[in-house]
């Protein structure tokens, strides 16, 4: 007789649904899990919209047994401690999807299950573990970040030449007249902003994966590698700083289009290096590295490890 599917509920706030991090880490990831697992889960998409205590008590206490609760970023500042508790005494498995939010909250949060985006995240939330008291059972697991379904069949430009793009907040980078001239800007916040990205990656093949250090927000956050994994799907192979822990991890310390510093000069001098030897065995060795990346995180790997994950937390092995 078959084992019955798992059962997931991916939990998020309604009025976010428009944000990046809603559109890939809930809607798209309940799509690559039917696609890749299919047979071995069923997942549901359900709204959070409570603040009250006893209302959010009674949206637990409708929760189906034995299924998993998985909470995304975007109720990270307002679910509460209790609500986790009574998801758990209706015998469900709670999780909480921090990506890049603020992994402070761990400090007050109980869930099953702690999920890292990104490796600095995973030490983060190991190390605030060890400064409080924890829940039986209470454990940190890694799943990396998913990359963009509508961008599934997206490719870098093979072209004789470079041609630099950045893709996402604009906010969150380096700017300038100067560097305006050689890398094309290109905003990617929201979901209607899809068609302007896919013709962007079609014309361009050098991903610009360096953050205005300036910009990185309130509150304990671990960036995933994001656009190093959008990168490695296109293929194309991206100027990153090297004092970023996550970058580096994934390009080596040898990858030859890291620059020291995120200043405008650095990047500069990256582009003009990157022009030079496009094309070259340092290129070619380049895009090596990042098709070595796409092995290693893709959106068939997430959604398996997930569900691994799940059957190891609710007694469901393989």
């Amino acid at each position: 007789m078959n084992e019955r599917p798992l059962r997931l509920e991916l939990v998020y706030q309604p009025k976010q649904k428009k944000y990046g991090s809603v559109e890939l880490r809930v809607f798209q990831l309940a799509q690559i899990l039917e696609r890749y697992a299919g047979r071995d889960i069923s997942v549901k998409l359900v709204p959070f919209r409570y603040r009250q205590w006893y209302l959010q008590g009674a949206w637990a206490l409708a929760r189906p047994r034995n299924t998993a609760v998985l909470f995304s970023k975007s109720c990270l500042k307002r679910i509460r401690p209790n609500t986790l508790k009574v998801c758990r005494w209706r015998g469900c498995t709670t999780l909480i999807d921090y990506v890049d939010g603020d992994l402070d909250m761990a400090r007050h949060l109980s869930p099953d299950v702690h999920l890292a985006a990104s490796f600095g995240a995973e030490r983060e939330l190991l190390a605030l573990r060890k400064n409080r008291h924890t829940k039986q059972g209470e454990v940190v697991r890694l799943l990396h970040h998913n990359t963009d379904t509508r961008l599934e069949d997206a490719r870098a430009c093979a072209s004789g030449h470079l041609s630099s793009v950045y893709i996402g907040d604009l906010g969150n980078t380096v700017r300038s007249p100067a560097l305006e001239k050689k890398i094309r800007y290109v905003p990617f916040e929201r979901a209607t902003e899809i068609n302007q990205v896919r013709q962007a990656i079609a014309s361009t093949n050098f991903h610009i994966c360096v953050r205005n250090l300036d910009k990185l927000g309130k509150g304990n956050v671990q960036k995933p590698f994001t656009k190093g994994f959008l990168a490695a799907h296109v293929g194309a192979p991206v100027l990153a700083w090297r004092g970023d822990a996550e970058a580096r991890h994934f390009l080596g310390d040898d990858y030859p289009y890291f620059i020291d510093s995120p200043r405008q000069e650095d990047i500069m001098r990256g582009i003009v290096h990157a022009e030079q030897t496009y094309g070259t065995a340092l290129w070619n060795a380049a895009i090596h590295q990042m098709e070595k990346i796409h092995q290693q995180v893709n959106n068939k790997k997430i959604a398996e490890s997930l569900v691994v994950l799940l059957k190891e937390r609710m007694g469901k092995g393989s």
